[in-house]
């Protein structure tokens, strides 16, 4: 899972306000790679899970399975190479 905010003190913020055109997500070994309006498009549709988190609960973070993120058209997953530890 990862988590997108919506909302903070009722106000639209984070993937909403954000002014970036493209995220780049790396988990693990990938990077997911999309345009912001292809991001917010896919966090506002479906029935994600909505928490409260951040500042005394005052953020709303809606909650995305990787899984189906990966498989949206516009995501792009790129393999990452294992960095070698120091």
């Amino acid at each position: 899972m990862n988590g997108y905010e919506t909302f903070y003190k009722g106000q639209p913020s984070g993937i909403m306000t954000s002014r970036a055109t493209s995220w780049v997500i790396v988990v693990g070994h990938e990077a997911l790679i999309t345009k912001t309006d292809t991001l917010r498009d896919f966090t506002l549709s479906g029935d994600f899970r909505e928490v409260a988190a951040g500042d005394n609960q005052q953020s709303v973070v809606r909650l995305i399975p990787l899984a189906r993120l990966k498989n949206t058209k516009g995501v792009f997953v790129v393999p990452l190479p294992e960095m070698a530890e120091s």
